[in-house]
């Protein structure tokens, strides 16, 4: 007899066991049940315990002595049913919950760092924005100056030759103190490359791009070197403040 189906239904190994120790014992205490199943006497009682609350087992006093005796097999057809009407309870409320579990989900933040070195680290970076952006989105960049320009101009052109042809916009954030050089330089100024621009009082070696869920510090000053952080709360955050500093700037 393969009896293998009672452990599929839910019953443990040594629940199967002492149970059919049961049937072919009858009523008996727990001694012939333990010789019989080959369990050990210490988790005895915790076996048979769950097999009464499964509905699979009876106790009898006699003689003011416990003895246990298995309930009729049919009982199992009912432990089944039981099983099967708490499985579906438990589908609905899976159900419910899933909504639940998605909201968890795309709350959790998707991070990554990494540190680009060099005139070619730098592309790299700036790259990654044609890669991840969407016709219609936008390209921020915060603080563009002059130190940066002119380290890299030829290579700034390509890009917004490049964005334009994806169909991406881009607003720049220039620093005052290059109005001067930055304001002649037509790939900021001009409406057919998809780009706005105005001037803000800040000064600093650095600008920061802010695209998809990234942000890139870019720093050409001594040294070419790109930092990167994805991170949706972070990229949120520095979006909100380059509007307000959008307002605040001066066309």
């Amino acid at each position: 007899m393969d009896t293998r189906i009672l452990q599929k239904i839910g019953l443990t190994e040594g629940e199967t066991k002492v149970y059919l120790a049961l049937l072919q014992k009858g009523s008996v205490t727990t001694g012939p049940i333990v010789d019989a199943a080959k369990v050990s006497r210490s988790k005895i009682y915790h076996i048979l315990e769950r097999l009464i609350e499964k509905g699979l087992v009876a106790t009898i006093i006699k003689s003011k002595t416990k003895y246990f005796q298995a309930a009729n097999p049919q009982r199992l057809c009912d432990y089944i049913f039981r099983k099967e009407k708490e499985l579906e309870e438990n589908k609905k409320q899976v159900l419910l919950l899933i909504p639940q579990l998605a909201l968890h989900q795309k709350m959790a933040v998707e991070e990554e760092a990494a540190i680009y070195r060099g005139i070619e680290g730098i592309k790299t970076a700036r790259e990654l924005a044609l890669t991840v952006l969407k016709k219609g989105e936008t390209f921020y960049c915060l603080a563009a100056n002059k130190i940066n320009l002119l380290a890299l101009q030829s290579y700034w052109h390509g890009f917004h030759l490049r964005r334009v042809k994806l169909g991406i916009r881009a607003k720049y954030l220039i620093q005052e103190d290059s109005r001067q050089e930055m304001g002649k330089v037509s790939d900021y100024k001009a409406e057919n490359l998809l780009i706005e621009s105005r001037y803000l009082d800040h000064a600093g070696p650095v600008h920061i791009d802010i695209f998809g869920d990234y942000v890139v510090t870019c720093i050409i000053h001594g040294t070419y070197t790109s930092f990167l952080i994805k991170n949706k709360y972070v990229a949120d955050y520095y979006r909100a403040y380059f509007e307000k500093a959008w307002k605040a700037a001066t066309p």
